[in-house]
């Protein structure tokens, strides 16, 4: 839980990865999360399909460096390979350190990281009324911490497909509420970034959430009793001129169509 929290909350504070300053103490920190579990596990135990992809995604990253012998710009092919170390850390601490019992603790972490980014978007404009600097291409929607608004999307699109889950199979009330008061913020968040590639993924994401899941029944509860507090919470947040009218700019998306279209 506190691995998946962690990483996702400083890489997204990092401006979500993006610069090259934020590769290798990210490449770093996973790699000794996983290098942590091999020296303090008493037994770990690594799939045929994780060594896998762990051997292909590394050889992937190979190729993109030995592509530098052959390209027109050769620094910018082990650029790419010094990014692509990221997901070889990633994959590498997932498969030492995260055991199949513990999964779920993994995506209750991950859910908790982007609820916190979501609620500091949000925080930062409704609350603490920081000053809006309008992009040129996209507006005055939520783009920080990450600095862009597809990134932060989809960021808060992942949290709110693994927050419902977590809601209907919840092992306790506290858990089962934390869980679903998640959901408000970062649905406000997906909504107020204005991305039609997030809302299409979100659909897609519950879609296959319904599909997968035993417990249709208890989901779709869920959904509907959720929504109508994540409805108002969107509603209230139109009401603010800070993120409708901050800068001079519009949203080009109605909320309530970004709402219909995410729920």
């Amino acid at each position: 839980f506190v691995a998946g929290l962690v990483v996702v909350a400083l890489v997204a504070f990092a401006d979500g990865g993006y610069y090259r300053e934020t590769w290798a103490w990210t490449t770093v920190a996973l790699s000794c999360l996983g290098c942590l579990a091999l020296l303090l596990r008493e037994r770990i135990a690594v799939s045929w399909p994780g060594l896998a992809m762990l051997a292909a995604l590394a050889a992937f990253v190979g190729w993109i460096s030995l592509s530098a012998a052959w390209s027109s710009f050769p620094s910018e092919s082990l650029l790419e390979a010094e990014r692509g170390l990221v997901y070889v850390g990633g994959v590498l601490a997932f498969e030492l350190l995260v055991a199949r019992g513990h999964v779920r603790q993994l995506l209750a972490g991950v859910a908790a990281g982007a609820t916190l980014v979501a609620v500091s978007s949000l925080g930062a404009r409704l609350v603490w009324a920081q000053p809006v600097e309008v992009d040129p291409i996209q507006g005055n929607r939520l783009i920080e911490p990450l600095g862009y608004a597809n990134a932060l999307g989809i960021l808060a699109g992942v949290g709110l497909v693994l927050t419902l889950g977590l809601a209907v199979h919840a092992r306790g009330r506290l858990e089962r509420a934390l869980a679903a008061a998640s959901t408000i913020p970062l649905l406000a968040t997906v909504t107020w970034t204005d991305s039609r590639g997030t809302a299409l993924a979100l659909l897609v994401g519950l879609a296959t959430l319904a599909l997968l899941d035993r417990n249709r029944s208890a989901l779709l509860a869920a959904a509907l009793v959720l929504s109508a507090p994540a409805a108002v919470a969107v509603w209230l947040t139109e009401r603010s001129s800070v993120l409708t009218e901050a800068g001079g700019a519009t949203v080009d998306e109605s909320p309530e169509a970004a709402l219909g279209l995410a729920l």
